[in-house]
Parts: C-alpha cells; structure tokens; sequence
C-alpha cells in the first residue's frame, strides 16, 4: 500500500497574512486574508492526494477559531495542529518559504 505525501503548513504568515503589527488576543476571530498563492497551492496539492496539516504555535484554545478561518476561505486541510514551541527562528532541513512555492 503505498502511503500518501504529508505537507505541513505554517498557519500565520504562511497559509494567512496575519497583520504581525496587531495585537495578539486569544480565541478572537480571525480577519487577516488569506495566502492566495499558498492557498492555490494547497487545493493542487489536495487534489493530487496529499495530506495537508495545518500547524501554528498559537495555543489551543484557538483551534476553533483557526479551523473556522480554514472553513471559511476554503483552504483545504487534513489536521489542525497547534501549540508549537516558540522560537525566534527554527532551522529546519525541508523548509520553503511561501514566496518559493512554483504553482505550475
């Protein structure tokens, strides 16, 4: 059996332009736009079987409101997860940023 390709995606920043300049507040519902590009990128993945997961180093009370932004801009996803330590940089061996993406 032959298993699918997995993908994980950073939420703010990444999958949601997230206004960086605005306060923080928790549980409050999401406003920023979406990543068009990234999000374009998403749907051609889903399409060709990939699992996508969704990953953010907010806490996880802000599940709902981050499965609700999903939802509501259609990105497609497979799981949520959140509650990443907090770093101000992580070094990482198979990172692209969202301006690298090549949707062809």
């Amino acid at each position: 059996m032959k298993t699918r390709p997995v993908v994980a995606v950073d939420f703010d920043g990444t999958v949601c332009n997230t206004d960086f300049s605005r306060p923080y507040i928790p549980k409050e519902e999401i406003k920023d736009k979406p990543n068009k590009h990234v999000v374009e990128y998403l749907r051609k993945l889903s399409k060709s079987g990939w699992i996508i997961i969704i990953f953010s180093s907010r806490w996880w009370g802000d599940y709902n409101v981050v499965r609700d932004w999903l939802k509501r801009h259609n990105v497609p996803y497979n799981d949520i997860i959140l509650g990443r330590f907090k770093a101000d940089l992580y070094i990482d061996d198979k990172t692209i940023r969202p301006g690298e993406i090549k949707c062809e």
